[in-house]
């Protein structure tokens, strides 16, 4: 019979769980959000090998190599190689290449000495773009983005920046439990508000550009998070606090 000593280290360990998150090994077997149904499939070792989304006749496949992974577009009766990753000495995305007609477009990774992303940049012939990632506790608390388009000699800037809150519980989502670790390092604790401000310029001939503050657009999100009763999230609810709308991501384990 449990005596009231074993009732508390009962109700430790399972407070400690809730706390500290579920095991990175809990693979996320299903990922419903709003109509879209999307269904992961893992190799021997949890790497993600396949996505399946219920609205889409293709699925994508993930071909692992040593440095390398193909990614692949599949349907019953076609296969198409789309993009593919180069890996660094950590095992996390150096380069991410997608592959359009006979061209492609890299882009290129960065990461701080906990494996969580940095930056993250790319440019070809018509667009250019840089994110930068301010990290502080291992936490995103804020990202910046520059893009540039151009097009007969003309050029078009966006600039993004977006604030991110915290709480202090842990994040139970992370790249691990959707066999993506190669993505580096997720956000330590749970995200609860995002707030963003982007601004576009004019077409203009030359640089620099000016912004325009009559382009300016604020986007806030929150979110809330329900969880199973093996204190893993189930669901993920965001609020668009500006147009009062409301979306739900919910997961299923393995």
């Amino acid at each position: 019979m449990c005596n009231l000593k074993c009732f508390l280290l009962l109700g430790f360990l399972s407070l400690t769980y809730f706390l500290f998150g579920q095991n990175p090994n809990d693979r996320i077997r299903l990922m419903s959000v709003g109509n879209v149904d999307h269904f992961y499939k893992y190799d021997s070792i949890g790497r993600c090998t396949h996505i399946i989304k219920s609205n889409d006749e293709y699925h994508t496949f993930y071909k692992y190599k040593k440095d390398t992974v193909e990614i692949y577009l599949v349907s019953l009766i076609d296969t198409s190689f789309i993009e593919f990753i180069v890996l660094n000495k950590d095992r996390y995305v150096d380069d991410w290449c997608i592959k359009s007609d006979s061209n492609l477009f890299c882009a290129t990774y960065a990461y701080n000495t906990l494996g969580v992303r940095t930056n993250q940049s790319a440019s070809n012939s018509f667009m250019k773009f840089n994110y930068q990632f301010e990290v502080v506790n291992g936490n995103t608390i804020k990202e910046y983005h520059y893009d540039t388009i151009q097009k007969d000699n003309k050029f078009q800037v966006g600039y993004t920046v977006t604030v991110n809150t915290f709480s202090d519980l842990p994040n139970l989502i992370t790249n691990e439990n959707f066999g993506a670790a190669m993505k580096g390092k997720s956000d330590k604790n749970l995200l609860i508000k995002s707030n963003t401000e982007s601004f576009a310029s004019d077409i203009c001939d030359r640089f620099p550009c000016p912004l325009l503050q009559s382009s300016k657009l604020i986007t806030e999100f929150k979110f809330e998070y329900l969880y199973d009763d093996n204190g893993r999230i189930k669901q993920k609810i965001a609020y668009k606090t500006t147009t009062n709308e409301k979306s739900i991501t919910k997961y299923y384990y393995y």
